[in-house]
């Protein structure tokens, strides 16, 4: 992608203009970088009458550009050089570039088999603006600083050695014995509260006009109890839920929210969820619920080959199909698959049950008998 920022205006109405006869959809935001439209990032636009009664009604306006899939710009915001620099030591010089008050803006091209998600701290001093986000790009001017482009080059894709440390991956969890030791270290998130942070998020981020603030306290309070439960530490709970914060659209715009205040409701709702810790939810092994655990284990599963094989389901737990007198069985395949059995292929990701699934479909249906798997 080329965009060509050569002959930019440094007025905002001009430039908003001139991104939007580019093709890159653009919207206004207040000093405080939140948008001053309904939807934020999802009202941007190319439409020229749309822009000119934008920054009529707010001439110095910041300028938003939608990230991502919208633009098919990626985004490394790096707010911390010297920390970032410490733990890459990749060269970006060569990409386009954009100064902002405390550091850069680095573009890079989205490509679309590896979408980037936007994420507060995927490394040390820097966050991502991808699917999802928006940055102020020039010659947006605050009180803090200009936006200026310090080097313009045709984007290209991120490299692949920092794609792969600033990609969403799911992180794995470690459990410790004391919920208070645990809240205090841990700088993880479990695949469950991973699921529910981003679903807060973007409760945060789609509430409607006069919801915003009870919308934020009850995110809080909520991920506090997770936070409390050890299942995510709450540096990564706070970012998190302060980013969605930062672009959620106030209730008056013309009194916005401080970053104080949003920190103080955060910090507020997650120190009273801590109150009540909450872990993710785990298998009902140990007679929690004892009527339907009963129910279930007399249940019974009777074989079609004249009955001759009947098991409850709490066996099927603890017995194998070896453990059967042969004669009583039938085998669709010897040794491997009974007939009219339940049959279990369990293991770790990507260890490729699939494939040894599908070929023992395909020997059942052949009659080949058990394939090499």
């Amino acid at each position: 992608m080329i965009l060509n920022t050569k002959n930019l205006p440094q007025d905002p109405l001009s430039a908003a203009l001139f991104y939007a006869q580019q093709g890159v959809p653009v919207f206004p935001c207040g000093s405080h970088k939140r948008p001053l439209t309904k939807h934020g990032f999802k009202d941007a636009s190319t439409d020229a009458c749309q822009i000119l009664k934008w920054w009529n009604d707010t001439p110095d306006a910041l300028i938003g550009m939608p990230t991502g899939e919208v633009t098919g710009i990626d985004v490394l915001d790096i707010d911390d050089p010297e920390e970032f620099g410490a733990h890459c030591l990749l060269d970006l010089t060569a990409n386009t570039t954009v100064k902002t008050r405390k550091g850069l803006h680095i573009w890079f091209e989205r490509d679309p088999s590896q979408p980037l998600s936007s994420r507060v701290r995927p490394m040390p001093g820097a966050d991502t603006r991808g699917d999802g986000g928006y940055v102020i790009v020039p010659p947006s001017c605050h009180a803090e600083g200009a936006y200026y482009f310090e080097s313009i080059t045709p984007l290209k894709p991120m490299p692949v050695d920092l794609l792969i440390r600033v990609i969403k991956q799911p992180k794995s969890k470690a459990r410790e014995p004391d919920s208070a030791v645990k809240a205090s270290k841990l700088s993880f998130c479990s695949m469950y509260a991973d699921k529910a942070l981003q679903s807060e998020c973007e409760m945060i981020l789609s509430a409607n006009d006069g919801e915003q603030e009870s919308t934020l306290n009850a995110a809080a309070l909520k991920i506090g109890s997770l936070v409390a439960g050890g299942e995510l530490g709450r540096g990564i709970a706070h970012d998190e839920l302060m980013a969605a914060a930062l672009r959620m659209m106030d209730f008056d715009a013309t009194n916005p929210w401080t970053n104080e205040q949003l920190e103080a409701k955060i910090n507020r709702g997650l120190d009273h969820g801590a109150r009540n810790p909450r872990s993710a939810p785990v298998s009902n092994t140990s007679g929690e619920i004892p009527q339907a655990k009963e129910k279930f284990d007399k249940l019974e599963f009777k074989s079609d080959a004249a009955a001759k094989v009947t098991i409850t389901s709490k066996g099927l737990v603890t017995q194998r199909a070896s453990d059967i007198e042969p004669e009583q069985v039938e085998w669709l395949i010897e040794g491997a698959i009974p007939m009219g059995m339940l049959v279990v292929i369990g293991g770790q990701p990507g260890m490729g049950k699939s494939q040894i699934a599908i070929k023992l479909a395909a020997a059942i249906t052949t009659g080949e008998g058990l394939p090499d798997v």
